[in-house]
């Protein structure tokens, strides 16, 4: 789909809180609006071992050779960002 329209958004929510007595939340959140593109080569197996190196630090060479048996078949997915909005409810 990402060919036939790179339209995006990709939103984050940040730490919440409920506030039944109000019937609300306490909140954070972000929203990117951009162009998304597939990545390759390169810079595709680079954005993966960033991925294991953050959640994975003590297993970079395992990591890497996941990276190699499942390169093929993985997708990492690049977004140029255009926009971005944010919101806060903080009380």
């Amino acid at each position: 789909m990402l060919l036939l329209n790179p339209n995006v958004s990709f939103c984050v929510v940040g730490r919440t809180k409920l506030l039944p007595e109000k019937f609300s939340t306490i909140y954070e959140s972000a929203i990117i609006f951009g162009k998304a593109s597939l990545v390759k080569g390169e810079e595709k197996r680079d954005a993966l071992l960033e991925l294991i190196k953050k959640y994975s630090p003590d297993f970079i060479e395992s990591g890497i050779e996941y990276i190699n048996r499942a390169i093929d078949n993985t997708n990492v997915v690049k977004i140029e960002i255009l926009h971005l909005t944010g919101k806060a409810r903080k009380t």
